[in-house]
C-alpha cells in the first residue's frame, strides 16, 4: 500500500513538474489590435487566440519553439523555456505580410483566406487610399478599382449592368458581411457606410449568389468596419472643397458670392473597456452643389460594440443613424448654357437607420457558430409625390466546420429576410416580400496544394401586392412565389510558390425589386411606368485567371490576368417605353445577353530607405452583346447603334493610381481612361430629342480621361493634405443628361490622438 501511494505521489509530482500552462497575447504590430483566431503551434500541440488575442497552451518542461501564424501576417517563431517556475505571459506583435498575395479576405468564402487562394477575382482597398483621397462617400473611391464603374451612385462590374436610374442593382453591397441594399429599390445608399471607420473594402467580381443570394449576380462590394485596438485611438478630420468654373463657361450659373463648395467633418473613437470593445463615430457633410438649387446637409453617427462573454463566446451590436436634407438634380435643362441647371430638383428629407445584433461562439469540438441580423428602416420624404418608406429585417445562422482528416472546410447556413414598403411611388399602397434560403460551400485541399470549392443555394422568394393596381390586374392576384437552386464550383492551384492558377463557374439569380415592377411616377418631365409582368433574371459567370507574385529587388506585388464570360437569361434593363402616346421609361426583360472580356490588374509597392511607392493599375476590356439582336426588331429599333452591343457600356476601362511617400511627405496621382458608350436608347435622338441629349451626344465624344492629384504632409499627431480632382477641368458625362463635376480643389486636416 505504501509503495502504491509513493507511486501515485510520484506520478502527480512528475505531471505537475513537466506540464505548464503558458499564456500570452497576439497583437497586430501596426495598430495594436488583437488578432482573433491566430494559430500557435509547438510540434503537435496547438491552440488559437480568443477575441482579446489571448491564448493558453500546455507545454512540458524544456525548450520549445513556438510558431505564430495569422492570415495576412508574417509568421513569427520564438523559443520559450518551461521549468518548474510558472512562466510569465508573453506578448507577440505580428507584422503584416510584406507580400500583397497574403492579404486576408473573407468575401469569397465567408471565412478568412489569403487573396492568392481565391477562386474568383477579388480586389482590396485599404483605408489609407480612402483617407488620402478625401472622399465624403465610399463610392467615389470604388471608381478606382479595376473593372468597376460608378455611374450616378450605381456600381457595374465588368459591364454587368447598364444604367438603371436608381433601381435593381446587380452588385450587392454588404456592410460587415450583411446585405445593405435598400429593400424596395435594390439600390445602395453609400452615405450609410461609416467611411471614417473602414478597415478594408473587398470587391468580388462575378456571380456570387450561392453565398449571398439575389442581387449578387454581377459581384459584391463588402465594406468591413474596424474594431477597437489595444490602445485607445481618437481620430478627427475637417475638410473644405471648392469647385472651379466649368471649362464651358456658358454653363456657369454662380458668382463670387455663392461658389459651389463642400464641408466635411468626422470624428472616431476606439477603445477597450475590459471585455468590451467600443467604437463610436460621427460624420457631417454640407454640400452646395455645382448644380443650381441642388444641395445636401447630412450627418451620420455610428456605434460598434463587442463584448466577450467567455473565451469562446461573444456578442455585439453595430448601428448607423443617417439624417439628411437634400435637393438632387436629375437632368440638365440643356447642354448649352443650362448644363449645370436642372429641369427640376427632387427635394428629400431622409432618415435611415440600421441596427445589427450578432453573436459568435465556438463549441467544444471547434465548430464555429455565428448569428447575424439587421433591421434597416428608411423614410424618404420627397416632393413631387415621390415619398417612400421601407423596412428590411434579416437574420442569418452560419456554421463552420473543419474536417482535419479530409483537409476540408465547410460553411453552411440559413437566412431569412422580410420586406415591407409603403410608398407614393407604388400607388400609395403597401407591399410585403420575403426571402428564405439555405446554402452550403465546401472547400477541399488535395495533395496539400489543390483547393477545390463547390457550393449550392436553394432560394425562395415571395412578393405580395394588391390584386389590382393602376387599373390593371396583377398576375396571380398579387401573390408571386418563386424558388430557385443555384450552384458554384472553382479551383485554385499554386503552380509555384508565387504563381496561382484559378478557375471558377458560378450561377447568379436576381428577383425583381418592388420599384422595378410597381413604380409609377414622373421625373424631370417624363413618366416612369410600372411593369407588372417583369420576371426574374438568371445567369452565370465563368473565369480563368492567373495571379503571379512579384519580387524584384525592393519591388513586390502581383500581376493578375483574368478571362471571363457571363451570360444572362431574361436580363432586366431600364429603357424607353411608350404608352397611350406618352413617352417614358420602365424596367423590362430584354432577353438573353452575353459578355466576354479580359482584365489585367497590377498591384505593387517598394521601399527604398525612407521612400515608399505604391501602384494600383488595371485594364478591363469587355464585349457586351445581345444573343438575339438581329432577330428582335424591338432591340434593333430601340438602340442608337446598328451594331449588336448592350446599351450604356464602355468597352475599355483603364485605371492607374500611384503614390510615393518620403518621411512626412506623400504625393499621389490617379488616371482613368474610359472609352465612349457605343449605344444608348434611340429615342434620345428621334423622334424627340429629349432635353437636347441627342444633339449633344452627336457632337461630343463620350469617352473621357480623368486626372486627380494629391499631396500630403504627415506629422506626429496630424496630417495636412491638398487634392485636385478632374485636374484638366474636363466637361464630360457618364450617363445621358447630366454633367459630372468640374475641377475642384480640397484641403483636409486630420488629427490622431
Amino acid at each position: 500500500m505504501r509503495d502504491l501511494l509513493v507511486l501515485i505521489v510520484g506520478i502527480l509530482f512528475h505531471l505537475s513538474a513537466t506540464s505548464q500552462s503558458l499564456t500570452g497575447y497576439v497583437f497586430a504590430e501596426s495598430d495594436g489590435s488583437p488578432l482573433i483566431g491566430a494559430n500557435i503551434t509547438s510540434g503537435s500541440v496547438g491552440t488559437t487566440t480568443d477575441i482579446n488575442g489571448q491564448f493558453f497552451i500546455e507545454l512540458d518542461d524544456g525548450t520549445h519553439k513556438l510558431s505564430f501564424t495569422y492570415i495576412g501576417f508574417a509568421t513569427q517563431e520564438i523559443d520559450v523555456v518551461i521549468s518548474s517556475i510558472p512562466p510569465e505571459a508573453i506578448i507577440i506583435q505580428l507584422i503584416e505580410s510584406g507580400t500583397t498575395l497574403s492579404t486576408a479576405t473573407i468575401t469569397g468564402s465567408k471565412y478568412e483566406r489569403n487573396l492568392s487562394e481565391a477562386i474568383s477575382s477579388i480586389a482590396v482597398i485599404k483605408p489609407n487610399l480612402i483617407e488620402n483621397t478625401n472622399v465624403p462617400s465610399i463610392d467615389d473611391v470604388l471608381d478606382k478599382v479595376p473593372g468597376v464603374q460608378m455611374i450616378d451612385g450605381q456600381a457595374s462590374i465588368r459591364g454587368g449592368s447598364g444604367y438603371a436610374y436608381g433601381a435593381g442593382s446587380r452588385v450587392l453591397l454588404l456592410i460587415d458581411d450583411i446585405p445593405a441594399l435598400q429593400a424596395d429599390a435594390g439600390r445602395a445608399n453609400w452615405n450609410d457606410v461609416p467611411i471614417e471607420n473602414i478597415s478594408q473594402v473587398e470587391v468580388l467580381k462575378g456571380a456570387s449568389s450561392v453565398l449571398y443570394g439575389s442581387s449578387a449576380m454581377n459581384g459584391i462590394i463588402n465594406i468591413r468596419t474596424g474594431y477597437a485596438t489595444s490602445k485607445p485611438v481618437t481620430k478627427a478630420s475637417v475638410s473644405y472643397t471648392q469647385y472651379d468654373d466649368p471649362d464651358e463657361i456658358k454653363n456657369k450659373w454662380w458668382d463670387d458670392s455663392n461658389i459651389p463648395n463642400n464641408y466635411n467633418a468626422s470624428i472616431l473613437h476606439k477603445r477597450k473597456i475590459k471585455d468590451l470593445d467600443l467604437v463610436i463615430g460621427g460624420f457631417y457633410n454640407q454640400f452646395a452643389s455645382y448644380y443650381q438649387d441642388a444641395y445636401e446637409d447630412r450627418w451620420r453617427t455610428n456605434l460598434k460594440l463587442r463584448y466577450r462573454v467567455s473565451d469562446v463566446f461573444f456578442i455585439g451590436v453595430n448601428s448607423v443613424y443617417n439624417k439628411s436634407k437634400s435637393a438632387n438634380a436629375f437632368l440638365w435643362r440643356n447642354p448649352i448654357g443650362g448644363g449645370l441647371k436642372a429641369v427640376q430638383v427632387t427635394e428629400s428629407d431622409a432618415t435611415r437607420f440600421y441596427i445589427d445584433p450578432f453573436c459568435q461562439f465556438q463549441d467544444k469540438t471547434g465548430n464555429q457558430h455565428k448569428i447575424t441580423s439587421r433591421y434597416y428602416t428608411i423614410n424618404n420624404k420627397n416632393n413631387n409625390d415621390q415619398s417612400n418608406q421601407s423596412t428590411y429585417s434579416n437574420i442569418e445562422y452560419q456554421f463552420q466546420h473543419y474536417f482535419k482528416r479530409l483537409e476540408a472546410e465547410l460553411v453552411a447556413g440559413a437566412v431569412g429576410s422580410l420586406i415591407r414598403s409603403d410608398s407614393e411611388l407604388f400607388g400609395d399602397t403597401s407591399f410585403t416580400g420575403s426571402n428564405f434560403a439555405v446554402y452550403g460551400q465546401l472547400n477541399k485541399t488535395f495533395f496539400n496544394k489543390l483547393n477545390v470549392t463547390i457550393g449550392g443555394r436553394l432560394e425562395n422568394n415571395r412578393l405580395k401586392s394588391p390584386a389590382e393596381l393602376y387599373g390593371q390586374i396583377v398576375p396571380n392576384e398579387g401573390k408571386n412565389v418563386e424558388s430557385k437552386f443555384i450552384g458554384r464550383a472553382g479551383l485554385n492551384y499554386p503552380l509555384t510558390k508565387s504563381t496561382f492558377i484559378r478557375s471558377s463557374w458560378g450561377q447568379g439569380y436576381r428577383y425583381p425589386t418592388i420599384t422595378e415592377k410597381f413604380i409609377s411616377t414622373t421625373a424631370a418631365g417624363f413618366t416612369i411606368f410600372p411593369n407588372l409582368e417583369l420576371e426574374s433574371e438568371e445567369g452565370w459567370t465563368t473565369e480563368v485567371g492567373v495571379k503571379q507574385g512579384l519580387k524584384i529587388g525592393q519591388w513586390q506585388g502581383y500581376i493578375d490576368l483574368a478571362l471571363f464570360w457571363s451570360q444572362y437569361t431574361n436580363m432586366t434593363e431600364f429603357g424607353f417605353y411608350s404608352e397611350n402616346q406618352t413617352l417614358g421609361f420602365r424596367s423590362k426583360n430584354v432577353g438573353d445577353t452575353d459578355i466576354k472580356g479580359a482584365e489585367l490588374e497590377f498591384i505593387t509597392n517598394a521601399t527604398f530607405g525612407k521612400f515608399r511607392t505604391d501602384i494600383m493599375a488595371g485594364y478591363t476590356l469587355i464585349n457586351p452583346k445581345y444573343r438575339n439582336f438581329a432577330n428582335n426588331p424591338d432591340l434593333v429599333a430601340s438602340s442608337s447603334s446598328t451594331e449588336n452591343v448592350l446599351k450604356y457600356r464602355n468597352r475599355h476601362n483603364l485605371t492607374i493610381d500611384a503614390q510615393i511617400a518620403y518621411r512626412f511627405f506623400n504625393l499621389g496621382l490617379s488616371f482613368k481612361r474610359v472609352s465612349a458608350v457605343t449605344a444608348i436608347d434611340n429615342l434620345f435622338y428621334e423622334p424627340v430629342d429629349f432635353v437636347f441629349i441627342g444633339a449633344y451626344l452627336a457632337n461630343n465624344d463620350t469617352a473621357y480621361k480623368l486626372i486627380d492629384a494629391r499631396i500630403g504632409f504627415k506629422f506626429k499627431h496630424f496630417n495636412l493634405s491638398f487634392l485636385v480632382n478632374n485636374a484638366m477641368n474636363l466637361t464630360f458625362t457618364k450617363r445621358p443628361g447630366i454633367f459630372e463635376a468640374p475641377r475642384n480643389v480640397s484641403a483636409k486636416l486630420s488629427f490622431n490622438f
